[in-house]
């Protein structure tokens, strides 16, 4: 079943310093609207968004869609089903679980206790399987994809609210996919989130959670070895709360840190990593008047190379951004009355080299793009019509796995840098870094270690900027 869903944009200025937003309706009757996750479904290089479903105090679970990007401007979307009947879901999550290169998804139910995945038959408008990874896991409300052990397969972490649990599930890598359970910790009270990323740089991926009911938020050192040997490192314990967190280097010493939202106690803060060898953490205050606040990201909105951090209350509801300037913040509000907000996505969704909003209130059934408008410093040019005669060249092969190769050229004597950068805007590889004579290059770019999905690299020589997409299918 599908329906077609064609809307007009309304434009939302002024709303905070250097920076407007454009607002466009993506689904207005998605009702339950609580958990999204942004991504290129259908490989047709634009973005798609698959949508988890709650109930809510005036309405039920409509289980689990997904929007394609039909394109257009304003974009077309059409929705599809996955699973109309997996009620109450908490999270969603895509990658590629099986060797067919085509993206599955995970996702927790609150209400059926469970953590399943859904195999893509190879046309994701239909025919999605659901395969149960595990029962009574109580009050299931968060899991994430990684390749925990290093061995090439996509595994599963996933947190259980009541009474408080994290269990890893290691994928065998056998055609039925096997999952092998294995207990992370089972005294973390209302574990609530958790994120799956190399914390330490030591290209192994770590577990970051955090705890309502223990008012916590902790990380799990991947310290390798089969079985992996897990060791657990508290960065906060009184965070009254504790609910969704976000990892980001937000001072630029290279160190990720974490931000971090509670609901009961209204806050909105981050922690700064000072030394995580010994796990010494400073905790600072954004804001403590997000009512029930639900979801948070961050990014850079405004390009001024400070962190920005979006987040959302649920009760009243409202969606806003601290924007940051030199770490001293400023709320404003990009929309209230947001009844149930809880969705939410901070992504250069149209690819113009500036991070847009999507987020969604659960009571009211809708779904935004919040397009931002900020007018970029970053020119564009394409080829040899650039004024400076330089060319960087679209990756070969596209998809790849696990790499790819990048070509270049410039017509004279130039520094070049050449990066690679997630769909966040995160920094992940830095491929060059120098003075480069007159010629055409090629750097082969090794994506192991990475998990499924859009990056960008961005060459820069003189007064030349570009950005491409490459798409890394595992």
């Amino acid at each position: 079943m599908k329906a077609i869903f064609i809307f007009l944009a309304t434009t939302v200025s002024a709303m905070c310093q250097n920076l407007v937003f454009e607002k466009h309706p993506i689904d207005l009757t998605f009702q339950g609207i609580h958990a999204i996750k942004v991504i290129d479904m259908d490989d047709d290089g634009d973005l798609d968004i698959v949508c988890g479903s709650e109930i809510t105090p005036i309405s039920g679970s409509i289980g689990i869609h997904w929007l394609r990007n039909d394109g257009d401007y304003p974009v077309i979307w059409t929705r599809f089903e996955i699973d109309a009947s997996f009620k109450h879901v908490m999270s969603v999550d895509v990658d590629y679980v099986d060797s067919d290169n085509h993206p599955d998804i995970l996702a927790t139910s609150w209400s059926f206790h469970q953590v399943a995945w859904w195999k893509n038959s190879g046309d994701p408008t239909q025919d999605w399987n659901r395969q149960i990874i595990r029962s009574n896991f109580i009050n299931a409300h968060d899991a994430k994809f990684g390749d925990l052990n290093h061995d090439g397969n996509v595994d599963v972490v996933a947190a259980s609210r009541t009474p408080g649990s994290i269990m890893i599930f290691y994928n065998d890598g056998s055609p039925n996919t096997n999952w092998l359970p294995e207990y992370l910790t089972n005294s973390f009270l209302g574990a609530s989130r958790v994120l799956v990323t190399d914390l330490d740089k030591d290209d192994a991926l770590d577990i970051i959670a955090t705890a309502s009911d223990d008012n916590e938020i902790a990380w799990w050192n991947n310290a390798g070895g089969n079985p992996v040997v897990w060791n657990k490192n508290r960065i906060d314990s009184s965070f009254t709360g504790s609910a969704d967190l976000y990892v980001m280097d937000m001072n630029d010493d290279a160190f990720d840190d974490v931000i971090a939202n509670a609901a009961s106690s209204n806050q909105v803060a981050y922690w700064i990593c000072n030394d995580l060898q010994n796990n010494f953490w400073t905790k600072f205050v954004v804001a403590s008047d997000l009512e029930i606040a639900a979801k948070v990201s961050g990014g850079d909105l405004d390009g001024d190379d400070d962190i920005d951090i979006v987040a959302v209350g649920k009760v009243p509801g409202e969606l806003v951004i601290y924007q940051n300037s030199d770490f001293n913040w400023s709320k404003y509000v990009l929309a209230d009355n947001f009844y149930g907000g809880t969705a939410l996505s901070v992504i250069d969704f149209d690819f113009d080299g500036d991070l847009d909003i999507i987020a969604g209130a659960s009571g009211l059934g809708e779904l935004y793009l919040w397009e931002n408008k900020n007018v970029s410093s970053v020119k564009r040019y394409s080829g040899f019509n650039s004024p400076d005669g330089i060319q960087v060249f679209q990756n070969y092969p596209n998809p790849f796995n696990p790499s790819t190769k990048i070509k270049y050229q410039i017509p004279e004597i130039s520094f070049v840098s050449l990066k690679v950068y997630d769909v966040l805007g995160n920094e992940i590889a830095i491929l060059v870094s120098e003075e480069k004579s007159a010629g055409s290059y090629e750097i082969e770019y090794d994506g192991r270690g990475l998990q499924s999905g859009v990056y960008f690299y961005r060459l820069k020589a003189g007064n030349f900027n570009e950005m491409k997409k490459m798409i890394l299918l595992k």
